[in-house]
């Protein structure tokens, strides 16, 4: 099993990496639509969000389920949010 606190290689071209962008920038959303995604998958790709962003920076982070075939919230295409309080919800929407 790949440790949901895993360390991946800087794969960022050489002009990048050494790029200073201002501390001042507005805070963005998150969105991650998942389609019969693995538990284990999902949790490590929000978990990367939350370890290599700066945390002042993330509103939210959104996970869309289609709920096509199994789905892990419902039977319905959901919204789960989870904010900058690390405080979670959940909204469904009919289809």
């Amino acid at each position: 099993m790949i440790a949901l606190n895993r360390s991946l290689p800087g794969v960022r071209l050489e002009g990048c990496k050494t790029k200073v962008y201002p501390d001042n920038l507005p805070t963005t959303s998150v969105v991650i639509v998942f389609h019969n995604e693995a538990w284990s998958t999902l949790l490590r790709t929000v978990h990367s969000v939350i370890n290599r962003s700066p945390g002042h920076m993330i509103e939210e982070i959104v996970l869309v389920d289609d709920a096509k075939y199994l789905s892990i919230f419902s039977n319905s295409t959901s919204l789960f949010l989870i904010g900058r309080d690390r405080k979670c919800g959940n909204k469904s929407m009919s289809r």
